[in-house]
């Protein structure tokens, strides 16, 4: 945990910049000292159809998913890290970021590669 899921107008990066943006999100998401860097998972989804302000203009959002338990100033300090990592990086761009939490009651994972631990973030 957690899943920084990041939607971006696909002619707005490609092959090593958007490789570049995961990393530094990565890094930022780490850096806030709230979860392991092994735990931290980021994926890019380009989208070729979009609207903003009903006009085709470059965007970016990012959704960061967390289980519950972070105070609102931790959520709110890991918004703005990420927020500043991608602006770093992108110029003329609309960017959002909405951080979520997700119940951990509910929440089920598989990793045949760490043996299924139970993880408390």
């Amino acid at each position: 945990m957690p899943h920084l899921r990041v939607e971006y107008s696909q002619d707005l990066a490609s092959g090593p910049e958007l490789a570049a943006w995961l990393d530094a999100l990565h890094a930022a998401a780490c850096a806030s000292g709230l979860f392991p860097a092994s735990h931290i998972k980021v994926r890019a989804h380009p989208v070729s159809q979009y609207r903003v302000g009903g006009e085709v203009r470059p965007f970016v959002h990012l959704e960061v998913r967390l289980k519950s338990g972070r105070s609102l100033a931790q959520r709110q300090a890991l918004s703005e890290a990420v927020l500043r990592a991608l602006q770093d990086r992108i110029g003329e761009a609309v960017i959002t970021v909405e951080v979520t939490e997700m119940e951990a009651a509910s929440y089920a994972r598989h990793d045949p590669q760490d043996g299924d631990r139970d993880r408390p973030d």
